[in-house]
C-alpha cells in the first residue's frame, strides 16, 4: 500500500520536539495526563513508568474501541479541564479535538502521529477486490454503517497507526519528548523507558523482517488490519468495517461470503468484538477460518504491554498464513 507521510498539522496543537527543552520544571508537583483512548494510554503508561509525579488516566472506557464517531461527554471535559497534557493519536482519529481547543485553549495537546507513516484509507468502507478487474467495487450503504443524516467522513488516511511497530516507536518518542519538555528533572526516566520500549518493539521488527506472505489473501473485519497486510505482504480481498451497535445488512454478508468463496480465501481476521459475530457468519458459509487479532483498542485485564500484545498478534498471523 502507498504510504502517506503526515506533513501538516494544526498549528494550535502543541508538539514538543526534543528532550533538551525546559519549558516547565514541575518536579515538585504532579503532572496530570489524559490520553484519548487505550492504544495511546498503553504506550504512555510504558513511557511514564516509575516517574514519581505522573498521574495518567484514559479519557474513554475500554469498551469504546476506536474513536471515529466518538462524542465528547461532560465527564470527558471534566477530566480534560484538570489535565496538564492531553495525548492523542492524531491523524483525525480524534475528530473532536477542535472542540476541545475552543473550550480549553490552555490545554497542551500532544499529537503522537507527527512523523509517522500513514497508509491510505478507503473512501468507502466495504470493498470487494476483484482479481479480474483493476478497480475496486464499492458496495453503497454497506460496511461502515451510519444513519442517513450522518455526514462523518474518515478521509483518505488510515489513522490506526499504532498497529505499525515503526509508527508505535515514533508515537512513543513523541510522548517521551513532550514529557521531557514539561518535566526535565525526570527526563532520564522517560528516555530510559522509551529506549526500553523501542528495544522491545525493534525485536518484533527484526524477528519478522524475513516474513512475506505475498500471494496469500484474507478478509478483514477491522480497518486497522491494513497495517498488518502492509507489514506481512498479504492481500486484503474483502473488508468490512462495522460501527458499534450496528448490524450488517444481508446484502453485505452475502457479498462477503461470495467474495471469500470465489477467491478461495482461507483467513478471516477480526477482533474480539462485534466483528467476531459477523466473521462467524461468514465462516459458517465458507471454508475460511477465523483468527482473532487484538487491535489494542479495548484494553486488557492482564496488564500486558504493547510489545506483549503485538508479539501474540504476530504469532497468530504466522499461524494463519503458514
Amino acid at each position: 500500500m502507498k504510504f502517506l507521510r503526515l506533513i501538516t498539522f494544526i498549528t494550535s496543537i502543541v508538539i514538543f520536539t526534543g528532550c533538551s527543552s525546559d519549558k516547565k520544571n514541575i518536579s515538585d508537583n504532579s503532572i496530570d495526563i489524559v490520553t484519548s483512548f487505550y492504544p495511546i494510554y498503553s504506550i504512555a503508561q510504558e513511557i511514564t513508568k516509575n516517574s514519581p509525579n505522573i498521574n495518567i488516566i484514559n479519557m474513554t472506557t475500554p469498551s469504546t474501541g476506536c474513536l471515529h464517531d466518538y462524542q465528547l461527554t461532560s465527564g470527558d471535559m471534566k477530566k480534560l479541564s484538570n489535565a496538564d497534557l492531553f495525548i492523542i493519536n492524531g491523524g483525525d482519529m480524534e475528530s473532536f479535538v477542535s472542540n476541545i481547543e475552543k473550550s480549553l485553549p490552555e490545554l497542551q495537546i500532544i499529537d503522537t502521529s507527527i512523523g509517522t507513516h500513514m497508509l491510505e484509507g478507503e473512501e468507502g468502507h466495504y470493498h470487494i477486490h476483484d482479481e479480474e478487474h483493476e478497480n475496486i467495487e464499492e458496495i453503497e450503504e454497506t460496511g461502515h454503517i451510519h444513519s442517513e443524516d450522518d455526514e462523518h467522513d474518515h478521509g483518505n488516511i488510515n489513522a490506526h497507526i499504532w498497529l505499525s511497530p515503526e509508527n508505535a516507536i515514533i508515537q512513543a518518542e513523541n510522548i517521551c519528548n513532550a514529557l521531557c519538555s514539561v518535566d526535565s528533572v525526570n527526563s532520564e526516566i522517560y528516555i530510559k523507558n522509551f529506549e526500553n520500549f523501542k528495544s522491545g518493539v525493534n525485536e518484533i521488527i527484526n524477528e519478522t523482517s524475513g516474513i512475506n506472505f505475498e500471494g496469500k489473501s484474507a478478509a478483514v473485519f477491522h480497518e486497522g488490519y491494513s497495517y498488518f497486510a502492509d507489514w506481512f505482504g498479504f492481500d486484503i480481498l474483502a473488508e468490512i468495517y462495522m460501527d458499534e451497535n450496528t448490524d450488517p445488512s444481508s446484502e453485505l454478508i452475502a457479498n462477503t461470503i461470495d467474495t471469500v468463496n470465489n477467491n478461495n480465501i482461507n483467513v478471516l481476521l477480526c477482533a474480539d468484538d462485534a466483528s467476531l459475530k459477523i466473521a462467524e457468519t461468514v465462516a459458517n458459509e465458507t471454508n475460511a477460518k477465523i483468527y482473532v487479532i487484538d487491535p489494542l483498542t479495548y484494553g486488557n485485564e492482564n496488564n500486558e504491554t504493547y510489545t506483549d500484545i503485538m508479539k501474540r498478534n504476530v504469532d497468530i498471523i504466522k499461524e494463519a498464513f503458514q
